[in-house]
């Protein structure tokens, strides 16, 4: 295994990058996205005489300043001078830098992303981020401005500015019913991208932005992958993926090992999964010492460990959405999302069912108690109170039945 994983990312990584720490990074080949052709304003305007000489059915079309021509695997952009300025640096990584800047026509703050260095390569990848973002019209999804160049003929992306951090920074601050309520969100923002056929391919955490009044946006399409049938692509073609991709602590197999074939809606799903086993364990679903290793795990599937007092259907929807096969996770973000939306549901008979028998467990372990049977009465009442919240509570009609059963068998004893 360890030959093949080093041979699948030979193009992604360093052989002597095996051994780095660095496992919540999002990797990814030079090679993807070049679905995309910039254009000058002459073959712009070229373009649109030639759509308006045509009929509806060939015509090109123009979304704001962005120009595709139907028929074609190629994004062709037409990128206008940036009225935009500058005014101070929020964040910077290893490829490009957001600032705080402010759009002049309009005069309000915005975001203002850039390459740090550019070629051909980088600059197509950039836009193409920019286009599926622009693509997604959504509430949970960052909007985007504008796509132009500065004076310096550097290719800028404007987009809303968000205040408030990452999720990833506020994963101790906030209780576990707050962070179920921010993956819905996030489940909603996907499951539109899903209905486009844009698929993320890089939820985690750390690409979540949680806004200063609670707004949830999902960040980073910079790896989003195009399933959907039609000639024109605004993320990468699924048929261009042949090499990993993603974040190695996250990922599901069919992006560890670079099968764009496999990647779909399920593919996002493993990763929500992730999040969701991340909120529960505090840590994410591939744990190892090296990317090597945890990559091993992303390979090969997930050992899943949970506290003993995590309820066992939250278990359950985490252990589907993390299956190491496709055809055994939840194959849409509906279906998860209406699982998870039904243990919130339902969670307050969950937590009665659970508590009963913590204190049930310990009636077992000092059955010669003198108050054995009111304690094991006090038990059987908290699993008919669950039953009274959720008649469907399995779990606690079993802990019932057990719990009767426990206190006949003492009586006869006695």
């Amino acid at each position: 295994m360890e030959k093949k994983i080093r041979n699948l990312w030979k193009h992604v990584i360093p052989q002597q990058q095996f051994e780095s720490t660095e496992t919540k990074a999002t990797y990814k080949s030079l090679s993807l996205a070049e679905n995309v052709t910039i254009l000058d304003d002459e073959e712009a305007a070229t373009i649109i005489e030639r759509a308006e000489q045509k009929d509806d059915s060939d015509a090109a079309t123009v979304l704001n300043g962005t120009i595709i021509e139907n028929n074609t695997t190629q994004v062709p952009v037409n990128l206008h001078k940036s009225h935009h300025v500058i005014l101070d640096e929020i964040a910077r990584g290893g490829m490009g830098a957001v600032y705080h800047g402010n759009q002049m026509c309009l005069n309000r703050d915005v975001a203002i992303k850039k390459m740090l260095a550019t070629n051909e390569e980088t600059s197509s990848r950039f836009i193409s981020e920019a286009l599926v973002t622009a693509f997604l019209d959504h509430p949970n999804i960052v909007p985007i401005y504008e796509l132009s160049k500065n004076e310096s003929e550097e290719i800028i992306l404007a987009m809303k500015l968000v205040g408030g951090n990452t999720w990833s920074d506020l994963l101790e601050s906030k209780d576990f019913d707050d962070h179920l309520q921010i993956l819905l969100s996030v489940c909603n923002a996907v499951a539109y991208a899903h209905s486009k056929g844009i698929i993320h391919c890089d939820l985690k955490p750390a690409n979540i932005m949680i806004g200063e009044f609670g707004e949830v946006l999902v960040m980073d399409w910079g790896i989003a992958v195009d399933i959907s049938p039609g000639e024109v692509k605004r993320g990468i073609p699924q048929k261009d993926v042949h090499r990993p991709m993603g974040t190695p602590c996250y990922m599901p197999a069919e992006l560890a090992e670079g099968r764009g074939e496999d990647i779909g809606p399920w593919t996002d799903v493993y990763l929500l999964g992730g999040i969701l086993y991340k909120l529960l364990t505090k840590k994410p679903p591939h744990q190892g010492q090296t990317i090597l290793e945890v990559l091993r795990s992303a390979c090969t599937g997930c050992e899943l460990d949970f506290a003993t007092d995590t309820p066992l259907e939250i278990q359950e929807i985490c252990r589907k959405a993390l299956a190491l096969s496709p055809q055994e996770r939840y194959q849409t973000t509906a279906e998860f999302n209406n699982d998870l939306r039904s243990f919130i549901k339902h969670r307050e008979s969950i937590l009665i069912a659970n508590q009963a028998h913590t204190k049930f467990t310990l009636c077992v372990s000092n059955s010669e108690a003198k108050n054995i049977y009111e304690e094991v009465t006090t038990c059987i009442s908290g699993f008919q109170q669950a039953l009274e919240l959720w008649a469907d509570n399995l779990q606690a009609k079993t802990w019932r039945h057990d719990a009767r059963i426990f206190y006949a068998q003492t009586a006869l004893r006695n």
